[in-house]
């Protein structure tokens, strides 16, 4: 079950506090925003364009310490 060493419970709970802080900015962020990148122009919410940044974010940091990992 339970290593015992608190570090399980520490990421829970910071993983916790980053999900209810998102949420709140989430819901204070609900007017459309235009992105322009390159030749693209794009129109969405800007909760949308949040919660996908953080999760390419989340994603990007995750497979950068699997890289870390393997190459160690």
């Amino acid at each position: 079950m339970a290593e015992g060493n608190g570090k399980n419970g520490a990421g829970l709970i910071g993983l916790g506090l980053a999900a209810a802080a998102l949420l709140v900015f989430v819901v204070q962020n609900t007017e459309d925003a235009q992105f322009n990148w390159l030749m693209i122009e794009i129109t969405m919410p800007l909760w949308l364009a949040l919660v996908i940044a953080a999760v390419l974010g989340a994603v990007i940091a995750n497979l950068g310490g699997w890289m870390l990992r393997r190459r160690g």
